[in-house]
């Protein structure tokens, strides 16, 4: 990842989310390998970062699109590339939080499988925030 395309992350993750604490170019360049974008004509178009958070356990955080590249395609991309990254990491489920009422991120995640498991409010960000899932893989059955 190039000084360029942490600074571009950082801006679209601050553009296109309302967060609690803003990401700067310097902390995305720390972590750039949790990070999976896309860039068009040299600019970052869509972004999320994607990190282990238990042997079993992945997380997607702030998938982003840019307001001109919506509904094309580049969320369901990302959704499966980090998916293909967490697979690899020997991840048994993948976990994402969607701040309720985020249409665009609920159906993304949704089509690509995800289901709600629970819901709870952010009094820090005054949102109803939902954790959802999906299970990447069971392992063997019992016998």
């Amino acid at each position: 990842m190039t000084p360029k395309h942490a600074e571009q992350v950082a801006q679209l993750l601050n553009d296109r989310n309302q967060l609690q604490l803003g990401y700067t170019a310097e902390k995305v360049s720390q972590h750039a390998d949790n990070y999976l974008f896309e860039v068009r004509d040299d600019a970052v178009v869509a972004c999320v970062e994607v990190k282990k958070v238990q042997w079993y356990q992945w997380e997607i955080c702030h998938l982003s699109v840019s307001e001109k590249h919506e509904r094309q395609g580049l969320g369901k991309l990302l959704i499966r590339q980090a998916e293909a990254k967490a697979k690899s990491g020997a991840a048994r489920i993948v976990q994402c939080t969607i701040r309720v009422g985020n249409e665009a991120s609920e159906h993304a995640f949704r089509r690509s499988g995800y289901r709600e498991a629970c819901c709870f409010f952010n009094a820090s960000t005054n949102n109803y925030v939902a954790v959802w899932q999906k299970v990447l893989s069971c392992g063997q059955q019992a016998r």
